[in-house]
């Protein structure tokens, strides 16, 4: 009963991922288990050009090639830790025949349990702009989802892509962020919002009349229920 994990994308996030994955397994089953799971970990410089230049087709044949060989390892179900690279979820699961534990699920999940209703989503670019999230997060909760402005998306996104995929992080970029969420949720009158990079999380936003949802987390919680879906294998294992 092994997760498969398509991480790298950056491995900032797939170091935090590995990290409450093992966390959550082992206070479910006990403090000395630690979580079945294979890891493919991505050049994200090769990834992240591919996508910076538009070459979509071959960020899809990496990312499907790696999800084949997690399958072919005998993973049973996989996560990609990455909100935009569930941009091929669909196609994942038509080519290994394998169920994505999907980060919209997760999310929509997150925001119906805490009665989120007017919603701010940032992320990067494509998954502000683009469906493939916002559309099953909507469908899934009753929530509207509310993005920036132009100009503020290609802030979120440019600080994203040169700062915190690269690890690079500082009390300036925390002070911006926090200042841009403030406004933007008294603007809007969001009452949540969602960090749908998981890489934002390490941007340390405080809740200030809103909720702050990361995305990270909430996938990391729905994964662990693949392990607690199969309790009787791990405990009989014992």
């Amino acid at each position: 009963m092994i997760l498969g994990l398509i991480g790298g994308l950056s491995y900032h996030s797939t170091l935090i991922y590995y990290q409450k994955l093992n966390e959550g397994f082992a206070s479910i089953f006990g403090s000395d288990r630690s979580a079945p799971l294979l890891i493919y970990s991505h050049d994200f410089g090769m990834i992240g050009r591919s996508q910076a230049n538009g070459r979509w087709k071959d960020v899809e044949d990496q990312i499907v090639n790696s999800a084949q060989l997690l399958t072919q390892s005998g993973c049973e179900a996989l996560v990609i830790a990455s909100n935009t690279i569930h941009k091929f979820a669909r196609i994942i699961e038509a080519a290994t025949q394998r169920p994505v534990l999907h980060m919209g699920s997760a999310i929509a999940d997150t925001l119906t349990k805490n009665s989120s209703r007017r919603v701010g989503f940032l992320g990067t670019r494509p998954t502000m702009e683009e469906p493939f999230l916002k559309r099953r997060i909507e469908e899934s909760a009753s929530v509207e989802l509310y993005i920036p402005t132009r100009p503020e998306r290609e802030e979120v996104h440019r600080v994203i892509w040169e700062r915190l995929v690269r690890g690079c992080v500082d009390d300036q970029d925390r002070q911006n962020f926090q200042i841009f969420c403030d406004d933007w949720a008294k603007r809007e009158r969001l009452d949540s919002i969602v960090l749908s990079c998981t890489e934002l999380g390490l941007l340390g936003l405080k809740e200030r009349g809103f909720r702050v949802f990361d995305s990270l987390e909430a996938h990391v919680d729905f994964a662990l229920k693949f392990y607690q879906d199969r309790a009787t294998h791990f405990l009989h294992n014992v």
